[in-house]
């Protein structure tokens, strides 16, 4: 072998060994081409070849193997590299799917979130933990609060469940003291006594399981409207099984229906009975009532009359006893009026600007208003305007006197006019404080 040849023999022998180690991560059968290639170039390859064999290759023969080589080398690739685009594109249709997936989740989450929930609390309320746990784990990307709070609840308790069974599953070491004890218990479970016992005990929770599903069979049979009976039947159930949360709820349920019931009924009674013994007064009073709108608030005496008889009849109504009075008030004052008060109404101009007393009743006003000055007169209308403005419009009486005297005093102003013919139609007697300059 010349230079020349050894050298080329190592560049490209050191090459293709070079590319095949990196090509075996891709392909095993590319790369392996590629070094076999390398061991056809390479000087010591050939020569140990040719120190076996004692014939060297020709280098047509090696040329044409180099050449097939490298054809293989790209047949073996190209499969790799289609392989790989495959599980890429695998890959990428996995993610999708799993994308799309998880986007119907989060959306048949949103429109039933109440039902997904109440079927999870349902599950884990019975104990199926791994249930809850990996229906839970497919809505999780949605955020819900409640949802992630169950998830780990339920986690933890699957885990204390799984601990709890490693501890009972594994051999628990006992000490000579606890071994005579159980020796003990195990002889005193053997004895006749506690056989006998346990056969009565056995027999009696048969008797209460029979009995109590007769009892739940004529449960069904009974309307629910009928607390009396289901209030009896449940009683019965709680006795038998005392364990029984269920049962003890129905029969609290039904006590308390039946004691509304009877709460009702009491009520409806003494409704009945006060309607009954008040009827005749609540009739003559309405009737008593209907007389006084027609009789002016003026006619002192038969209004006091008809107040005493709706006193006599409703001792509690303070409303008729102030009326009463009034009007009793009212007769005494006419009675025992002093003959200096029914002459204050013939008194001169001069007289009465002397007493500085005036008195804002309509009918004062109309004898003796030419003798107020104007700014008495404004004076006058402004206070009595205040007065009248705190009255309420139920009390039509003094509206009317009030309105008629402001007219007296201001007869330009129409709203006073307005406003009294309102009042007068209502027709009521009013109280009005005599003003003081």
């Amino acid at each position: 072998m010349n230079i020349i040849s050894l050298s080329i023999g190592w560049i490209f022998g050191l090459l293709f060994l070079i590319i095949g180690i990196d090509a075996i991560s891709e392909s095993f059968l590319g790369g392996l081409s590629f070094i076999l290639i390398s061991f056809l170039l390479l000087p010591p390859i050939r020569s140990l070849v040719f120190s076996q064999v004692q014939k060297e290759i020709p280098s047509w023969a090696r040329g044409l193997a180099i050449f097939l080589l490298i054809i293989t080398f790209g047949i073996f690739m190209t499969q790799s590299k289609k392989l790989k685009t495959q599980e890429i594109e695998a890959q990428l249709a996995e993610a999708q799917n799993t994308q799309t997936f998880r986007q119907k989740n989060i959306s048949y989450f949103n429109q039933n979130s109440a039902q997904v929930l109440k079927v999870i609390k349902r599950d884990l309320r019975k104990g199926k933990y791994e249930q809850v746990v990996s229906v839970s784990e497919k809505y999780l990307p949605t955020q819900n609060k409640e949802l992630i709070k169950l998830h780990s609840k339920a986690n933890s308790k699957l885990v204390k469940f799984q601990n709890k069974e490693e501890k009972t599953s594994k051999p628990v070491s006992s000490s000579p003291r606890e071994d005579s004890i159980n020796e003990l218990i195990v002889q005193n479970a053997k004895s006749p006594e506690t056989v006998t016992r346990k056969k009565t005990i056995d027999k009696v929770k048969k008797d209460n399981k029979s009995t109590s599903e007769e009892i739940l069979a004529k449960l069904k049979d009974i309307p629910a409207s009928k607390y009396k009976e289901n209030q009896t039947l449940y009683q019965q159930l709680v006795d038998l099984n005392p364990d029984k949360k269920k049962y003890e709820r129905k029969l609290k349920y039904y006590t308390n229906k039946i004691n509304k019931t009877k709460r009702d009924a009491s009520e409806v009674k003494n409704k009945k009975n006060d309607t009954e013994g008040e009827s005749d007064s609540t009739f003559k009073s309405k009737e008593l009532l209907a007389k006084l709108k027609n009789i002016p608030a003026s006619e002192y005496e038969n209004n006091r009359d008809l107040y005493q008889q709706l006193v006599d009849l409703n001792p509690d109504k303070n409303k008729y006893k102030k009326k009463l009075e009034h009007y009793s008030r009212k007769i005494a004052e006419n009675t025992t009026s002093s003959p200096a008060d029914d002459s204050n109404d013939h008194l001169s101009c001069k007289d009465i600007q002397s007493k500085k007393k005036f008195i804002n009743t309509p009918e004062w006003l109309s004898t003796n208003g030419h003798c107020l000055s104007k700014k008495q007169k404004k004076k006058m209308e402004m206070r009595l305007l205040a007065n009248v403005r705190k009255l309420s419009t139920k009390k039509t009486r003094k509206n009317r006197d009030g309105y008629k005297a402001l007219s007296i005093l201001n007869p330009g102003n129409n709203s006073y006019i307005k406003k009294l013919n309102r009042y007068e139609k209502k027709y009521e007697y009013p109280v009005i404080q005599d003003i003081k300059f």
